[in-house]
């Protein structure tokens, strides 16, 4: 096997370097005789792609047709049919190519694209040059037709000057006739003079301006007899004469072009001789492909199975990897999951310590507030034991009975206060209140807890404080009580009569 596919490959080297060498021999034959595709069409005058300069022929002259449009801006209009014509038979009659240049050796095939660019530049430069004549006649006739007006001008002021002249034969005829008159006629006299030197004055204006309108005219076609110059038309003639010449080049070209074709189609049946000489080479080199394509079918599907191997053995090693992750992320909810336990059991452990203490709270509102309830009992009963007691000074009585309600009020508030801080705390009842425990963490529930607990010391020490202040009260308010009592006995004996009414402004007045 490996002998086979040595001795196959030899012979594919070899046919190839067989087949390298005709297309070196067919390349060096056709180089010299085969012409370039842009010359197999005469008479086209585009450029080709890669053109050979020539140096062993002279151009044509090609700046003859550019000097006469650069030296002056004004040309003459196209001449007449008949003038045309007698020129071309003229130009047709006169010989443009010599002998000598007839008797010269045919053009080379790198010749011909020069000789055609050299003909499209003249070709363009002569059509800018007819566009540059056909905007000098534009002009031209634009000039006429303002020569037209300026005529038309000086017609209209050649008979207001008629009139003029005979407005002022009219006048000099009625200042004869008014000499007549003698001395009473004189201010129209010299009414009539001052019209007639009116007049003389408008004459003179009017013969200037037709002066100047005759001396424009006369400008105007100097201007157009200069610009019809001899120089112009001997000029078109010469470029129509240079493109008779191009003609006649073209012909020539074209006979060249026809001994070239001639050459080629030698060329072609030597081609076709090589080309069947390949077509065999060819069929060796398609039983040579046929078993390298072979060769190249054992090695795909070898290359197949090694690639289905190996990606099976990397979709396990993906299979592998993927249940490695969910593994790992499995691992981490676990432990995601043991710490929101361990958070909800402090917080179960800190709210049951929060409840035992509301609670314990509670029993000594409630406490507090029975303690509260006796003491008023106990007051209302020592404040109608005291109302009872006979009745001494009225004012004493007022300030006692003004203390005793300032004292009833306050206690009132303080019981209703309690009452209203145990229906917030769930009625008195000592119950739980029904708490979420799901949701853990520092910014959840226990923070919340946490807050609640802080103010749930402010407001103890509140209590505390407020505790003091209401024993400190209390005993200011059986110090008085006690001084009341104690200046009551004073007063033992003594009566009150009622003396009089009083008036407005007086009050009631006792006698002692």
């Amino acid at each position: 096997m490996p002998e086979d596919e040595a001795a196959k490959a030899e012979r594919l080297a070899a046919a190839k370097k067989r087949i390298e060498a005709l297309k070196k021999k067919k390349g060096k034959k056709t180089k010299p005789d085969s012409p370039s595709p842009s010359t197999s069409r005469p008479g086209t005058p585009d450029v080709p792609e890669d053109p050979t300069p020539s140096t062993s022929t002279p151009p044509p002259p090609t700046d003859s047709p550019a000097s006469p449009s650069s030296e002056t801006d004004q040309s003459t209009p196209l001449p007449g049919t008949s003038l045309h014509t007698r020129r071309i038979s003229t130009s047709l009659r006169r010989p443009s190519i010599t002998g000598a240049e007839l008797r010269k050796s045919p053009l080379s095939p790198t010749d011909l694209p020069d000789l055609y660019r050299k003909q499209a530049t003249t070709i363009s430069e002569l059509t800018e040059a007819v566009e540059r004549h056909e905007a000098e006649i534009e002009r031209l006739r634009g000039e006429a037709k303002r020569l037209g007006d300026a005529e038309v001008e000086r017609d209209e002021a050649v008979q207001v000057l008629a009139g003029v002249k005979t407005r002022l034969k009219e006048v000099e005829e009625r200042a004869e006739a008014d000499k007549a008159k003698g001395v009473e006629a004189e201010g129209l006299l010299e009414k009539l003079k001052s019209e007639v030197a009116d007049l003389t004055r408008q004459t003179s204006h009017l013969t200037s301006q037709l002066s100047n309108k005759e001396k424009q005219i006369a400008d105007l076609k100097l201007q157009s007899s200069n610009s019809s110059t001899s120089q112009d038309k001997e000029s078109l003639s010469a470029k129509e004469e240079q493109i008779e010449t191009m003609e006649m080049e073209i012909s020539k070209l074209r006979g060249d072009l026809d001994r070239a074709t001639k050459s080629l189609t030698e060329t072609q049946s030597t081609l076709t001789t090589t080309t069947a000489i390949l077509h065999t080479l060819e069929s060796t080199v398609d039983a040579l492909t046929a078993d390298l394509t072979t060769s190249k079918s054992t090695l795909a599907s070898t290359t197949a199975l090694l690639t289905t191997e190996t990606d099976a053995r990397k979709s396990a090693e993906a299979a592998a990897a993927s249940a490695a992750a969910s593994l790992a992320a499995e691992s981490a909810t676990m432990k995601a999951q043991a710490a929101a336990l361990a958070t909800l059991e402090k917080d179960y452990a800190t709210l049951k310590t929060m409840y035992r203490d509301t609670d314990t709270r509670n029993r000594e509102s409630l406490a507090e507030m029975a303690e509260l309830r006796k003491r008023v009992a106990e007051l209302e009963a020592e404040n109608t034991r005291l109302r009872a007691l006979p009745r001494g000074n009225g004012k004493d009585d007022e300030d006692v009975d003004e203390i005793e309600d300032a004292e009833r009020r306050r206690l009132q508030k303080r019981v209703q206060t309690l009452e209203r801080d145990l229906q917030a705390r769930g009625g008195g009842g000592g119950g739980f209140q029904t708490v979420d425990l799901g949701g853990g963490g520092d910014s959840g529930y226990s923070a919340q807890q946490q807050q609640q607990w802080q103010q749930q010391q402010q407001w103890q020490q509140q209590q505390m404080q407020a505790e003091e202040e209401r024993r400190r009260m209390e005993a200011e308010r059986l110090e008085r009580v006690r001084e009341v009592k104690r200046g009551l006995e004073q007063w033992r004996g003594w009566r009150m009569d009622l003396a009089s009414m009083g008036g407005p402004g007086v009050g009631m007045v006792f006698d002692v």
